[in-house]
């Protein structure tokens, strides 16, 4: 299979990843916690045709890692811009702009809008890098040992919010 081949058939696989995903998420629970679809489009339903009629991908075949779930500062952390560091306490802001954290080419200032879907930027999309999940939450645990008490209280993976 060429080169080209191989990137159409991951896009594809990754999407069908995407499909049973959802569908286990909303009638089984979170498949898993780590799973992300890694493309910013889908692919064409005819190379999705394409792939499952030849049986070059089997769906049977797709299973999820469970994983452990983020706490919510490292959630915040994977998605929040530059701009809104302000909302995670002072320990965490430096992995946002501190170069020698490794970590500050995940909060671009700057980026480029892929406008394909209307010409208005409302409707656009930025285009982002792909998150080195394990750099960023490793950096991110390094940092929230630098956390006062209280904001380590925040921090805590609860299955139901605490009463006050």
């Amino acid at each position: 299979m060429t080169e080209y081949m191989e990137m159409k058939k991951s896009i594809v696989q990754n999407y069908l990843e995407s499909i049973i995903f959802t569908m286990k998420y909303y009638f089984q629970g979170c498949p898993s916690w780590q799973w992300h679809y890694k493309f910013r489009v889908s692919p064409l339903i005819n190379d999705v045709y394409y792939f499952l009629d030849n049986g070059l991908i089997d769906i049977n075949n797709i299973s999820f890692e469970i994983g452990s779930p983020y706490t919510p500062f490292q959630q915040l952390m994977l998605i929040l811009p530059p701009q809104l560091d302000k909302l995670v306490p002072a320990p965490l802001r430096p992995i946002m702009n501190d170069d020698t954290l490794l970590c500050t080419q995940f909060y671009p200032t700057d980026f480029r809008l892929d406008v394909a879907s209307g010409i208005k930027t409302q409707y656009s999309e930025a285009i982002l890098p792909e998150i080195d999940e394990e750099l960023l939450v490793n950096t991110v645990k390094q940092m929230e040992l630098k956390l006062s008490a209280q904001d380590k209280d925040r921090n805590i993976i609860r299955e139901k919010p605490v009463k006050k």
